[in-house]
């Protein structure tokens, strides 16, 4: 799982570095877009270090919640 984990904290990284991008372009629904990715994918590394594992959007904000 150490794996997963280290990737999607670079698919994180990798929508950061697109957001800021876009962001000196001024296309502020990309932005978003990509920020929300970056959301996604980092806090998926933090809750798979904590051996939970969730496949959808929705699934992983109800794991916040718990």
């Amino acid at each position: 799982m150490r794996e997963e984990i280290i990737q999607h904290i670079n698919r994180g990284k990798h929508y950061i570095q697109v957001a800021e991008d876009l962001a000196e372009l001024s296309y502020w629904d990309d932005v978003i877009s990509r920020a929300y990715y970056a959301m996604f994918h980092t806090a998926t590394a933090v809750l798979l270090s904590m051996d939970i594992s969730r496949s959808s959007h929705h699934a992983l904000n109800s794991a916040f919640d718990e």
